[in-house]
Order: structure tokens, then sequence, then C-alpha cells
């Protein structure tokens, strides 16, 4: 005789699809490319070779130009609370070019987070990684700022960013 698979009840169905989905639907999340920041100089949009492991193909290079240069984003900040901003950036085993997101809103520093201060990848061949800080984000409008380490360059294939993401989301 054929059995057959007992038929879920679609209400209980229905609940427990909420119970998993629930946390990713209030968990607010803000995903960033690089490349779409504003520089002010000494940071500059890379395609092509030295991209080829990008999100989106292209990352931001402030590896030269103007020292005190800076690259900013506004974002919008649907649900005021505790983020955590990841950063995804290359990280030479051998060159450093550590680099600081700032997070501003009125004119006022939120948190900033220090990246690419030692090696953080898992190796020469897979030199892309995630970091990130926490911090508390107001709603409404928030600034993002990339600016350079006690402003100075660094080699050409370091301080290559990638993407952003804030995150409501502890367990990332």
């Amino acid at each position: 005789p054929q059995t057959s698979a007992p038929i879920m009840n679609p209400i209980k169905f229905l609940i427990s699809l909420l119970l998993v989905l629930l946390p990713a639907v209030q968990a607010s999340e803000v995903f960033v490319e690089a490349e779409s920041f504003k520089s002010s100089g000494g940071w500059v949009e890379l395609t092509g070779p030295s991209a080829r492991e990008a999100s989106g193909l292209a990352v931001l290079n402030g590896a030269s130009g103007a020292k005190d240069g800076v690259a900013t984003t506004t974002v919008s900040i649907k649900d005021a609370g505790r983020y955590r901003i990841w950063t995804r950036f290359g990280s030479h085993p051998k060159w450093r070019g550590p680099f600081h997101l700032t997070a501003l809103a009125g004119g006022r520093v939120l948190g900033d987070g220090l990246f690419d201060a030692e090696f953080e990848g898992k190796s020469a061949r897979d030199s892309q990684t995630w970091s990130s800080f926490e911090v508390d984000l107001p709603e409404g409008e928030v600034t993002l700022r990339l600016s350079k380490h006690e402003n100075k360059n660094a080699s050409g294939i370091t301080r290559q960013v990638d993407c952003l993401l804030l995150t409501m989301d502890t367990k990332l």
C-alpha cells in the first residue's frame, strides 16, 4: 500500500513560516556600493582586473591622490536603533591601506571604524574580507564618510572598498 506524507494544517504552516521570516522582516538593512560615494579627491572608482572580485565589478580606491580626501554618501535609515555596519574591502597580506568609515548625522559623529590596520583576508588569492563596527543610528538621513587613516596614501593595491551593509540583524 502507498503511504502519503501527512498534510500540514494551512494555519500551522503560515504561523511556522511567519516565525522563520519575522526576524528578517524586522531587521532593517541598507546596502551600499562603495562606488556610489562622492569623492572630494583622493578616492576613485576602479573597474577591470583590479575589481574582479567586487560585488558590482567596481571598487572605490583611496590609495593615492589627495591625502585628506574623503568620499561620502547619504543613506536613509528607516528604523532608529543599534546597527552593525559591515564593510567589504581588499586586505593584502603584505601591504596596508588603513581607512576609516565614519557615520554622521546632523554634523555629529555617531561612530567610526578603522579598517585594514592589519591583514584581515584569508590569503593573497582571497583577500576580500568583511569587517564591522556597531553604532546607534537615528531615523532619517545618515552620512557615511570614508577617509584615509592619518591622512596617508598607500600602495595602489590597498584601500579598495567594495560595499557596505548596515543591518540591525545581530546574527550577521
